[in-house]
C-alpha cells in the first residue's frame, strides 16, 4: 500500500502578500514540477486528494490563490489574467531556478493555467486542464447555478460540507461574487489556439457544468492536446476521482518530449525549445 505523502506548509511574498502553498513529493523527480490551481471558492484542500496521489512520482505544489485559502488578499478582485500574473510571480518566487512545471488547473485554475501558459510559457512544460470553465452552455447565471446543483450529489459530501463553507468564508461573499463575474467574462475559448505547451483536457462523464461538446471544443482549438473522460465522475474531478485523475496525468507527462527540466543548471528562457519546430508527438 502507498503511504500518505506529507505535505509541509510554505509561505512566499507576492506583491508583498503572504501566499500559502503545500509542497510535497519527489526531491528529484524525473519530470517537471506539478503545480495544481484550485477552482471559484475551495481553495488548495479540494485539489489535494489528487495531489498525493502525484507526490509519489512527482514534485508537487498546491498554492491557495491569493485572496482564497490561508493565502493574503491582494489588492481589489483580480480578473482571471491577473490570478495568472500573481501567480506567475509566485512560481518565481518558489521556483527561482527557472524550470517549467506541469500546470493542473480544475474549473477556474483551468481558465487561469490557459492565461499562464500564454503569458509565461518558456515556464509552462505542459497544461492539464480539469473541467475547464466557463462553458457557453452555463454562461448565463441562472444556468450555472442549475447545473452547480446537479452536481452536488457527485461530489464527496466532506467537499460540499466541510472544504466549501469554510473556504468559501474566507474568502467572502464580495471576492466570490467578483471572481465569478471575471471567471463569466473571460474569453477562454478565443485565447487556447494562443497556449504552445502540449495540453490535456479532462472531463467528467457526468459532469453537468463542463459539458462534453464544450470539453471537446476546447480540445480542438488548443494546438497540442488530448481529450480523455472519468468515467462516472462529476466536476470537481481533483477531489472526487484522484487516483483516475493522477494516473491519466502521469501518464500524460511520462509522454512529453524530452524537455529541459532535467538539465542540471537549466536556464528556462535559454533552453526551451521552438514552438514552431515540428513534434512527434502532437495531437493524437
Amino acid at each position: 500500500m502507498t503511504q500518505p505523502v506529507q505535505f509541509a506548509t510554505r509561505w512566499n511574498a507576492v506583491a508583498g502578500r503572504r501566499v500559502h502553498a503545500r509542497v510535497g513529493g519527489l526531491a528529484r523527480p524525473a519530470g517537471p514540477p506539478v503545480v495544481l490551481v484550485h477552482g471559484l471558492a475551495a481553495a488548495g484542500r479540494s485539489v489535494l486528494p489528487t495531489a498525493c496521489v502525484l507526490a509519489a512520482e512527482h514534485r508537487v505544489l498546491v498554492p491557495d490563490l491569493p485572496g482564497f485559502g490561508r493565502s493574503a488578499a491582494p489588492p481589489g478582485v483580480p480578473d482571471v489574467a491577473g490570478l495568472a500574473a500573481l501567480l506567475a510571480a509566485w512560481l518565481d518566487e518558489t521556483l527561482p531556478g527557472g524550470e517549467p512545471v506541469a500546470l493542473v488547473g480544475a474549473s477556474l485554475g483551468a481558465q487561469i493555467a490557459v492565461e499562464l501558459a500564454i503569458l509565461r510559457p518558456q515556464r509552462v512544460a505542459a497544461v492539464v486542464l480539469l473541467g475547464p470553465s466557463p462553458d457557453p452552455a452555463n454562461r448565463a447565471l441562472p444556468r450555472l447555478l442549475w447545473a452547480t446543483l446537479r452536481d452536488v450529489p457527485r461530489e464527496r459530501p466532506a467537499l460540499i460540507l466541510a472544504v466549501h463553507p469554510a473556504d468559501d468564508l474566507r474568502a467572502g461573499p464580495r471576492r466570490l461574487w467578483r471572481t465569478l463575474r471575471h471567471l463569466l467574462a473571460h474569453p477562454m475559448a478565443d485565447r487556447l489556439s494562443l497556449v504552445r505547451a502540449p495540453a490535456l483536457v479532462l472531463r467528467g462523464e457526468r459532469d453537468p457544468i463542463c459539458t462534453a461538446p464544450w470539453a471537446g471544443a476546447v480540445a480542438a482549438r488548443l494546438p497540442r492536446a488530448r481529450l480523455a473522460t472519468v468515467p462516472g465522475a462529476g466536476h470537481a474531478l481533483a477531489d472526487n476521482s484522484p487516483t483516475a485523475v493522477a494516473a491519466r496525468v502521469a501518464a500524460f507527462l511520462r509522454d512529453l518530449d524530452p524537455v529541459p527540466w532535467s538539465v542540471p543548471g537549466h536556464a528556462a528562457d535559454a533552453a526551451s525549445p521552438d514552438p514552431a519546430a515540428p513534434s512527434s508527438r502532437r495531437r493524437r
